[in-house]
């Protein structure tokens, strides 16, 4: 008897959230502060979530959800540079 494969609990939702805000943030580029505010704020949830997957047991899911959270804070970067005068 085979089994289908199954992925980790929380995996398929970090991934698909991840693959989800990296097309938004690439399509919108949008370097205001309220830009900047939003990214930061992703960025608190997505470190939050990789927090609670990893004491969750699902290393998986927190690394990925620790990308998100890394590119999150890169896209507030931008913008905040952007706004400072400075490109990214």
């Amino acid at each position: 008897m085979t089994h289908p494969k199954k992925n980790a609990p929380g995996a398929d939702g970090a991934q698909g959230q991840s693959n989800n805000e990296h097309s938004n943030s690439v399509a919108q580029q949008d370097f205001t502060p309220e830009a900047a505010a939003t990214a930061l704020h992703a960025t608190l949830h997505a470190v939050t979530r990789s927090l609670l997957c990893l004491t969750g047991g699902n290393p998986h899911a927190s690394l990925i959800a620790a990308h998100t959270a890394l590119k999150a804070l890169q896209a507030a970067g931008d913008s905040l540079a952007t706004i400072a005068g400075r490109a990214p």
